[in-house]
């Protein structure tokens, strides 16, 4: 399938851009914007997807994007060449590929759900609770999600003891809407930018902090999936943007 290999030669691309640009997560719409610059360059020139591919891997996504001059993210004007195509046969193949990549991405944060991941607890006040880390997973139907206290990174569980169902969840608050915020004395950057809250109906809730970035968009935006909410992550947007502009050339070409 096109997309399949548009999406894992552009993969490939931005694993290089980020050891390139030595990125750490705060630096991932640089890294995202080098990527998208490098692909929209090479769209303009490629006639197949054999000359995509060759394309990626030739140059350094970060030269050409320091060249562009556009650090910031709403910078970056997007644009499909036509390739000579009738607009309404463009308009088709742009409606159906929005729907394509909507599945695909809610496939693939429901699978991240699946696959589980560890992040750090903290107590109603605030604090860390001496390291306990929660260890979460969604279940196959998702209805339920498990989870496991552990005592530390390594302690990972296979079998769940307790679980969470997604009838009783609310909603999931990050950034400056997230409740643990204010019940420190001062600012926490990772929690700022890593922390959410997973508030249920009777009022408790699981405060936790990702371990990286990619846990941190795939928990946050797939649970909002599972509650039938709209996904708010700037990094899930973004993606979602990039990969609907690729494959609509690719079916263009």
């Amino acid at each position: 399938h096109a997309f399949e290999e548009m999406y894992c030669i552009i993969f490939q691309l931005l694993d290089r851009t980020w050891d390139e640009m030595n990125a750490a997560y705060m630096d991932f719409p640089n890294v995202l914007n080098a990527v998208k610059q490098k692909v929209m360059d090479v769209l303009k020139t490629s006639t197949s997807l054999n000359n995509f591919q060759k394309g990626c891997s030739k140059g350094t996504p970060v030269e050409a994007f320091l060249r562009a001059g556009k650090a910031e993210e709403n910078q970056v004007k997007i644009v499909i060449p036509s390739f000579g195509i009738q607009e309404d046969i463009i308009e088709q193949i742009t409606a159906q590929t929005k729907k394509d990549i909507e599945v695909f991405v809610h496939e693939q944060k429901r699978q991240a759900l699946k696959d589980g991941a560890v992040f750090k607890e903290f107590n109603k006040k605030g604090k860390n609770q001496g390291n306990v880390y929660i260890q979460m997973a969604c279940s196959s139907d998702e209805k339920e999600i498990y989870w496991e206290r552990i005592p530390d990174l390594t302690a990972t569980v296979e079998t769940y003891n307790n679980s969470i169902s997604i009838d009783d969840l609310a909603v999931v608050l990050t950034g400056q809407n997230n409740p643990l915020l204010a019940k420190l004395k001062k600012a926490d950057e990772d929690i700022l930018n890593h922390g959410f809250s997973l508030q249920l109906q009777d009022g408790t809730s699981f405060d936790l902090v990702a371990q990286n970035q990619v846990d941190f968009v795939n928990w946050t935006d797939g649970i909002r999936l599972l509650l039938g909410l709209e996904m708010e992550t700037l990094e899930t947007k973004r993606a979602i943007e990039c990969l609907e502009t690729s494959d609509i050339c690719v079916r263009l070409m």
